[in-house]
């Protein structure tokens, strides 16, 4: 029979610092940008989210699941051209998350794994003192975190 430990019974799980497995310098979207543009940089670089700068400073996120939220249905009566007329107009700030989670990168990876768990979101961005993007931080590298010392992949 497994048995689940907690994270106060066998120590913690994610040792380390944010700056340790976040992405830095993550590929951004302007504000402004069509959502058209954005699902392609999100399926060219294989991204679930990417922050959201205006004139250089973050002011949101989005995500895969804001961009699929945004496109009409599979079972909309549009013809494709007008699902393309409909959605090239659109600017990313429209379905952006904002106000942002943020993180700083000298956090502890175990507290980056909190927040992500109890805002029930999919990443933070990293934002060093001077509030400059520094990197995104994804369950998908909390899971590297765990995986890599047992893999070696460190």
């Amino acid at each position: 029979m497994l048995r689940d430990t907690s994270p106060s019974e066998t120590g913690t799980r994610y040792k380390g610092l944010v700056r340790d497995y976040m992405t830095p310098h993550p590929t951004t979207l302007e504000a402004s940008e069509r959502i058209p543009d954005a699902v392609k940089k999100l399926e060219r670089g294989g991204f679930r989210h990417l922050p959201v700068l205006e004139r250089g400073v973050l002011v949101g996120m989005v995500s895969d699941r804001d961009l699929r939220a945004a496109l009409p249905s599979d079972a909309t009566t549009l013809s494709r051209w007008e699902m393309g007329e409909l959605i090239e107009g659109v600017e990313v700030r429209a379905i952006m998350t904002h106000p942002l989670e943020t993180i700083g990168p000298d956090a502890p990876l175990e507290q980056a794994a909190r927040r992500l768990h109890d805002l029930a979101i999919g990443a933070l961005a990293v934002v060093g003192e001077s509030g400059v993007l520094e990197g995104i931080i994804s369950v998908q590298d909390l899971l590297r975190s765990i995986f890599a010392p047992v893999q070696g992949l460190e």
